[in-house]
């Protein structure tokens, strides 16, 4: 009954002039189902769950990520919240059912931040951080939201812009006020919660559910037999449903409210079952909500199978619940609680709950406590039991209506005898025995793994494509296990759209289960008599590509990982190509848990699996983690052998030997206080395992018998880490002689010293830069975290990737390489710098200017999104662009820094491992920057392929024909140590010189704000501050201007 807007009073009207006796026999039908009135007094939830924590402070609330928060931890943290909150409402207009966004990760802290919302007096909207920056943005504008609380990670990387505030969770949390704010006064009808879902407008709509309809479901009441079943004492309740789905709604306030724990399975262990399962064993998981979807996804993996052994209540819903699971649940375990679930988003979650106990009809129950069903045909009369019609819902559960939308809201909401009322759209049937059975849908909206969608807004934002003419989106089915959606567009006049780039306009907009997985173009759609286009006449897409671009596996690995995907995805054996990507093939984050399940013991997680998604590339992965044992015994092997050094390594020693009392090249010096309530002894011996664990900070370098330079694992000649206690002002003035050059042969290339002071513990680490490179420090602060964490370290493979640089630089392959670099830049004069307006080459001093840009992370990931194309690019162009118009020269070269942690051998390697890289541009053949960007990314490329040469190295002197060095650089982000979360002290360096001739750094500001600042280091010998100054003012113009061009 799509656009019905018969309420009913105008029902009863029709039937008081005529026909009284039938309505009045069909009601009284219907309504001897409906006796679950139930009258308690209105307590809301955050005051339920307070009331819990008075009684049971110490008592388990959540678990997540290993971590555990009890009741009073959990009451008191969400107090900080709504303490901070407060502050900001009461300074709003009209404080009156505020409604604040929260976009974080999965844990216990986005329970404290919904809760502490709610002591606020506010309501809370929850997002998946997965969304689309433009959805998020969308609904809170939307919403009228003033506040986004979400994380600082998360913060510095998405970009939320729009009418509202951002405050991150670590922000609430450092609140001193944990009282609990009595002050507040909720009534029944405020607001406490919205959920955006699918809208057949094009544009997600907000449902508004109130104080009163939140509470009216928590309830503990024999009407309510879901309730009564999920909160039984002892119940661990397993949480996995996205926050912006309704369902997390259930997992986070039954339980919560009613004395239970809930264990929150991060996105992780969702995906991955073996990590699932070893949650749900280790944390005594016996009840769990979900959909039969994720369910049968999870059965035929053993060791999931095994951890539901000890479930004993299945909340299933949010879809139609299968021929069969019942009799799988119920084989695992005789006296398990089977319920299905059936309720709209628009009424609280829950509505009905029926108590599976046999294979046979599947029916939803009867209304839960103070709700009423009744079923109407198309004009909006009373049938007879027996007969199917929509499914009319009315009582407390019912919500206030969509935000913004009241022409949506009238049809779809109304008022029956005092009781609010809601169009479900669901065909629907009584059963004689007071049950619901539904039977479908009676509009254009499907339940797709559990999410409602409805597919008109899919095809809006598909015909928002500029080249689609045309557009229509359906359903296909591939087995009883798997459905996926299909497109279908024609295209507008004199265009020719590209699948890929319609699927990418659509990922911007629209979250992962609603992109469908397969599209067709046709030359036109379908019709029915009346115009419309007809679905069913649509063809069938199989979720495979076409046979022409079939490549057949080529070795074992290959062949295994077809036939894997093929028996996952339900596909005929031997239609699987090498370069198939999974998800195009109608895989999803479900069937990926099975596909993980089958290769997991061969070395692939769902973290590969979602980030390399073809055959070939799998297979290649497989091929290399089955070598991994081999790996090992390289490296040890390796670990006694001694070492040439590279290339730049070389470079490096000459220089110091030029200028010995410099640390132009060698000291990468940190500095870092921790907080006061950070153990010492234990970050000690942290760090002590952290720099045991990285096998290039205890190299040496000698001479060998042959008078050559090697490199040696000398693990003996490590510093010993000692904690040296004195006060933080002589901790201050020791700071200004912590940094010495290095010596180079035979000799230490690592320092690191501890200090503690009465407040704080402080870290010196200073490493020679032939043991380490930029990148190196991300891989040692992690280390740090895990070994403080009292988790395993991952192996570095260091000397093994020495011995295998060494291998390619006497094969074919570097003399490809090397041909390539020299084909491509050999043979022109390429303008490297400025011209110098001094000439003192050999007396070297090293000068700074740094610029705060005027764009932020917001601005720049926006640019990156709209050029397809990487933050180094645009700064290599900005600089090329800038010496090209500065010199008036039009070949232009540049080098960039490479980080060269690709394969196995070096991910988690510490080391000097990077590579400078060259870029050249004839722009006399560049008419655009587009194509100016395009050239730079395409050399970027190449210059990877082709990095085993080193071209600088090779072909340029330092600090007399270097090129100008264009850098990216990450600021040392205090997150990457966690619970440690070190400040970065700067340290003076009396030994500094510069590194090149001109540096080109380009920088994430300082304190972690988001924005960014332009630092030109310089050969103060060379140029005067003056013409650096005109120069790093044409490439931040040049920058700016591609950035908002």
């Amino acid at each position: 009954m799509a656009g019905n807007t018969a309420i009913f009073g105008e029902i009863v009207s029709k039937y008081l002039r005529g026909g009284l006796l039938m309505f009045n026999t069909f009601l009284a039908e219907q309504d001897k189902f409906n006796h679950t009135e139930s009258i308690f007094p209105f307590v809301p939830v955050f005051v339920q769950i307070h009331q819990q924590a008075l009684k049971t402070p110490d008592k388990i609330a959540v678990i997540s990520a290993g971590r555990k928060m009890s009741y009073g931890e959990l009451d008191m943290q969400s107090s900080r919240v709504a303490n901070f909150l407060l502050q900001k409402i009461n300074h709003l207009e009209n404080s009156k059912d505020i409604i604040i966004g929260v976009a974080l990760e999965r844990s216990e802290y986005a329970y404290v931040a919904e809760q502490g919302i709610l002591k606020a007096g506010a309501a809370f909207l929850p997002f998946v951080t997965s969304y689309p920056d433009e959805r998020i943005n969308f609904c809170l504008a939307d919403a009228n939201a003033p506040l986004l609380i979400t994380s600082e990670a998360l913060r510095q990387t998405r970009n939320f812009n729009g009418d509202y505030e951002v405050i991150t969770i670590e922000e609430l949390l450092a609140s001193t006020d944990v009282s609990y704010p009595e002050a507040v006064n909720i009534a029944p009808d405020d607001l406490a919660y919205v959920i955006y879902t699918s809208g057949s407008t094009g544009k997600p709509k907000g449902v508004m559910i109130e104080q009163h309809s939140l509470a009216n479901y928590v309830q503990r009441d024999e009407k309510s037999l879901e309730i009564m079943h999920y909160v039984r004492e002892g119940r661990v309740s397993l949480a996995l449903a996205a926050f912006s789905f309704d369902v997390s709604i259930v997992e986070e306030f039954v339980p919560l409210t009613n004395g239970c724990t809930v264990c929150i399975a991060t996105e992780e262990e969702i995906h991955d079952p073996f990590l699932l399962a070893k949650l749900m064993q280790e944390s005594g998981v016996n009840g769990i909500t979900c959909t039969p979807t994720f369910l049968l996804s999870i059965l035929n993996i053993p060791e999931c199978a095994e951890a539901l052994k000890n479930v004993d209540f299945y909340d299933v819903g949010a879809e139609a619940f299968p021929a069969g699971l019942f009799t799988k649940l119920r084989s695992l375990r005789q006296d398990s609680v089977i319920m299905n679930v059936y309720g709209p988003t628009e009424c609280t979650m829950g509505c009905s709950a029926a108590l599976m106990e046999e294979e046979g009809e599947i029916v939803v129950g009867g209304p839960m406590v103070n709700t009423k069903f009744y079923i109407v045909d198309q004009q909006g009369e009373f049938l007879p039991v027996g007969e199917k019609g929509e499914l009319i819902i009315c009582g407390d559960c019912v919500g206030r209506g969509y935000i913004n939308l009241p022409d949506r809201t009238a049809k779809a909401f109304f008022t029956c005898n005092g009781l609010r009322a809601y169009h479900s759209g669901d065909l629907a049937s009584w059963t004689e025995q007071g049950t619901i059975r539904i039977h479908g849908r009676i509009d254009n909206q499907i339940k797709l793994r559990g999410f409602r969608i409805e597919l008109d807004e899919i095809e809006k934002v598909m015909a928002e494509f500029p080249q689609v003419d045309s557009c229509a989106v359906k359903v296909l089915n591939r087995s009883e296990k798997s459905d996926y959606l299909a497109g279908y567009f024609t295209a507008a006049p004199d265009t020719n759209p590209q699948i890929q780039d319609i699927t990418d306009f659509m990922k911007n907009r629209l979250p992962e289960y609603m992109i469908p997985a397969v599209m067709l173009q046709v030359d036109s759609m379908p019709q029915t008599v009346n115009g419309k286009i007809d679905r069913k006449q649509l063809p069938y897409i199989a979720p495979v590509q076409s046979t022409e671009n079939y490549v057949a596996p080529r070795n074992e690995s290959e062949a295994y990982i077809c036939k894997t995907f093929a028996e996952v995805l339900h596909l005929d054996e031997g239609t699987v190509s090498v370069e198939d990507d999974f998800f195009q093939l109608g895989g999803d984050s479900l069937s990926s848990m099975v596909l993980v399940s089958h290769l997991m013991d061969k070395g692939i997680s769902s973290a590969d699996v979602f980030s390399l998604r073809t055959v070939e590339r799998l297979a290649a992965l497989l091929d290399e983690r089955s070598n991994a044992e081999s790996l090992d015994a390289i490296d040890d092997y390796e670990r006694q052998q001694p070492h040439k050094l590279s290339p730049m390594q070389l470079e490096m020693v000459d220089n110091q030997m030029m200028m010995p009392r410099t640390t132009m090249f060698n000291n990468m010096s940190y500095f870092f206080r921790f907080s006061r309530n950070i153990d010492s002894q234990k970050l000690q011996q942290a760090v002590i395992a952290a720099i045991h664990n990285h096998p290039a900070l205890a190299m040496k370098i000698i001479f060998d018998d042959d008078n050559d330079m090697v490199q040696v694992y000398s693990p003996e000649s490590l510093p010993e880490v000692k904690i040296e206690y004195m006060s933080d002002l002589e901790i201050i003035k020791l700071s200004h002689e912590l940094i010495k050059p290095f010596k180079v042969f035979n000799a230490p290339l690592l320092n690191v010293r501890m200090f503690k002071s009465d407040r704080y513990t402080y870290l010196f680490f200073d490493v020679h830069h032939l043991a380490m490179d930029g990148s190196s420090l991300s891989i040692v602060l992690a280390d740090i975290m895990r070994a403080y964490n009292g988790e395993a370290l991952p192996r570095d493979y260091y000397c093994a990737y020495l011995a295998n640089e060494e291998k390619i630089r006497e094969s074919p392959q570097y003399e490809e390489d090397k041909a390539y670099f020299q084909t491509t830049y050999g043979g022109y004069d390429w303008c490297k710098i400025p011209e110098p307006d001094k000439d003192d080459t050999y007396h070297l001093e090293a000068e700074q200017r740094k610029v705060q840009l005027p764009f932020d992370e917001v601005d720049l990931a926006e640019t990156e999104k709209r050029l397809h194309t990487s933050r180094s690019v645009i700064a290599i162009a900005a600089a090329i662009q800038a010496l090209h118009e500065f010199s008036g020269k039009n070949d232009i070269m540049t080098n960039w820094i490479f980080n060269n942690r690709l394969g196995s051998y070096a991910a988690n390697s510490v080391g000097m491992l990077i590579k400078n890289l060259p870029v050249g541009i004839h722009m006399d053949k560049i008419d655009s920057t587009s194509a100016l960007l395009a050239e730079v990314k395409r050399q970027v490329t190449d210059g990877i392929a082709h990095s085993s040469y080193d071209y600088f190295v090779a072909n340029d002197k330092p600090f007399l024909d270097d090129p100008m060095e264009v850098n990216y650089q990450l600021n040392i982000n205090a997150d990457e140590l966690g619970e440690l979360r070190p400040f970065y002290l700067p340290l003076p360096n009396p030994y500094s010189a510069p590194g090149a001739r001109l540096e080109l750094e380009f920088l994430e500001n300082d304190n972690n704000s988001g924005c960014f600042e332009s630092e030109f280091e310089w050969a103060g010998n060379l140029f005067s501050r003056k013409k650096i100054r005109a120069f790093q003012n044409l490439y931040i113009e040049k920058f700016i201007s591609i950035v908002f061009g």
